[in-house]
């Protein structure tokens, strides 16, 4: 059993998945740091309301 998990993981971890996590990776922290850099939330903009 675990020398399939391992093997699985062997799999997904090939060059190309790689490469597509860390643009992945990368995407995200994009839209985090905009998110945190736009003030102008919809969530911010009820707080104030309240």
């Amino acid at each position: 059993q675990h020398n399939n998990s391992a093997l699985d993981y062997n799999k997904e971890y090939k060059p190309s998945s790689a490469s597509e996590e860390v643009a992945r990776l990368r995407r995200l922290e994009m839209s985090y740091a905009e998110a945190l850099r736009m003030p102008n939330k919809p969530k911010a903009n009820n707080s104030r309301r309240h």
